[in-house]
């Protein structure tokens, strides 16, 4: 049974939303109007181009308590826009993304998974994905360039769910580990992304990407390139790269800290929620981890020796206060220390609901 925070699964946004306001906005050039249409029944505007796919029993409701207006403010991924400037703005961001084949590939993914792209003008995040009802949401203040950045990051996320969505049959130090993984690897996959982009004459939102607290994973892709050698697989160097990037992500400690507070916080809220934390039944492993890499059939990893993704590298890090919370969280879902009403501190807000913190913008 899937975390009832986890299993909405809103991907905390990478890069604090006044950070992002704050770039210069943009201008991409416009993106093309014969985008394929979404198949099976779908609501229209009055020029007939596709909206909205057909919401299963439940689904709708759920997304309109969210977005005040998806006839107007979405796009299903694979629709064609209609005269909302909304959807002409996600369409511009879409457009961006299919100069890449790796982002055109992951629009194909979303795509055959109903997945609906929203400008939401209420959340105080740059952006986030609720894998439950397969929803991106995009901050409508971003910059066009912005906007495609995040969502590049936010397709990157459709593919882990539900296969890598949290699961309280893991150890909670395992449930942090695995959420490590999920975003370090939509950072690296969309990082690849936005470089293909650039090749292909896009260069808008790698560029904006450089201007924030994550170039040093931009930098450590392009490093990773530049040291390729001449005349070499252009794809296999790509992977490397992309691993590169991966690796550069679990390098700061402020955005590790960043990161794990915001899991602690969902593991918080279950520890106290009806259902609770449970007595371990799995054990994450490398063989399982590993595909959480794989894209479009390639995989960064190495087939060679190396270390495992549950290597101590990927856990450590911790700092002093979120390793005593951690502590905390496991004695909670220990059979003993909840018979023994193990005090946890109050969580504060939903961190699906909040920015991160600014110095996410530091080096």
């Amino acid at each position: 049974m899937h975390l009832s925070v986890a299993a909405t699964c809103r991907h905390i946004a990478k890069i604090a939303l006044a950070g992002w306001l704050a770039l210069a906005a943009v201008a991409l050039p416009a993106a093309s109007t014969d985008a394929e249409s979404t198949p099976g029944s779908l609501a229209s505007n009055e020029q007939g181009q596709t909206l909205v796919p057909a919401l299963e029993r439940g689904r709708a409701g759920r997304i309109g308590r969210i977005i005040a207006d998806p006839n107007q403010t979405c796009l299903a991924a694979g629709a064609s826009a209609g005269a909302a400037p909304a959807q002409i703005a996600i369409d511009r961001a879409v457009g961006a993304i299919e100069a890449s084949p790796l982002g055109a590939w992951l629009l194909r993914q979303a795509r055959a998974r109903r997945v609906l792209i929203c400008l939401d003008p209420a959340t105080e995040l740059a952006a986030y994905y609720r894998a439950e009802i397969r929803l991106i949401g995009i901050q409508t203040g971003l910059a066009t360039a912005a906007k495609a950045v995040f969502l590049a990051h936010e397709l990157a996320h459709v593919l882990q769910h539900p296969g890598y969505s949290n699961n309280r049959s893991f150890p909670v130090h395992d449930l942090v580990l695995m959420h490590r993984m999920r975003e370090a690897t939509a950072e690296a996959i969309a990082t690849r992304v936005l470089w293909q982009m650039r090749a292909r004459g896009r260069p808008e939102p790698w560029e904006a990407k450089l201007r924030t607290g994550y170039r040093d994973i931009v930098r450590a892709f392009a490093s990773a390139m530049g040291n390729a050698p001449a005349g070499g697989d252009a794809a296999a160097q790509e992977l490397r790269a992309t691993r590169a990037a991966f690796e550069r992500w679990f390098a700061w400690s402020e955005r590790l800290r960043q990161y794990d507070d915001h899991m602690l916080d969902h593991l918080e809220r279950i520890a106290r929620d009806r259902q609770g934390l449970i007595p371990p039944q799995r054990t994450l492993t490398d063989v399982f981890l590993r595909d959480i890499t794989r894209y479009a059939g390639e995989t960064f990893l190495d087939a060679g020796a190396e270390r495992p993704l549950t290597d101590l590298h990927y856990r450590s890090g911790l700092s002093a206060e979120n390793a005593a919370r951690l502590a905390r969280i496991e004695d909670a879902s220990d059979p003993a220390g909840a018979e023994a009403g193990l005090a946890l501190p109050k969580a504060g807000p939903d961190p699906a609901e909040q920015a991160l913190d600014p110095a996410v913008l530091r080096d």
